[in-house]
């Protein structure tokens, strides 16, 4: 029995671009308004528009560029009949043997924020020795599609002995 499931989490594409244009536009409002109305001496306006556009413009640009290049990265889990193999945009992270896997352990999730909250699924691989080997999977039609994976991995864990626990958590 031959498994796999390919991942690409491309709403860090486009919470990246949204961190860039939104954020930019309501800091660069901000201390538009903060230089013109709050502030009357000079010297303080200076001082206070060059430490927010030096200290925190380029954290808003590291953060928005940072969820740009995460969200192209593109993961792939196999499982067949002799290896375990975890990729990262197509160069091979892990290949570990189906006899070396103590426990695989899947975890569905639910974030509950001011903002509406997020489902996710985790999945983690638990070798017999060496560190764990986690993904996380966000967004509606992923999670649908790895749910079908989920459930032939169910199987496969039950055909190879390999143990597999299910957790649901909440936040």
């Amino acid at each position: 029995m031959n498994i796999s499931f390919n991942y690409r989490p491309s709403h860090l594409i486009s919470s990246g671009i949204l961190c860039l244009v939104l954020f930019n536009l309501v800091f660069f409002s901000f201390i538009i308004a903060l230089y013109n109305t709050l502030l009357v001496s000079e010297i303080a306006k200076y001082r206070i528009f060059l430490i927010l556009i030096l200290i925190i413009e380029p954290l808003f640009i590291v953060y928005g560029v940072y969820n740009i290049i995460k969200g192209r990265y593109q993961f792939d889990i196999e499982f067949n009949e002799k290896n375990f193999e975890f990729s990262k945009n197509l160069k091979s992270e892990t290949v570990l043997p189906i006899e070396k896997i103590k426990r695989v352990i899947i975890t569905y999730g639910n974030v509950i924020s001011i903002h509406g909250g997020f489902k996710y699924t985790k999945i983690e691989i638990e070798p017999q020795e060496g560190a764990n080997i986690e993904l996380f999977i966000r967004g509606k039609t992923w999670r649908s599609n790895f749910k079908i994976f989920l459930n032939l991995l169910k199987r496969f864990c039950d055909d190879n002995q390999i143990q597999i626990d299910v957790y649901e958590k909440i936040y």
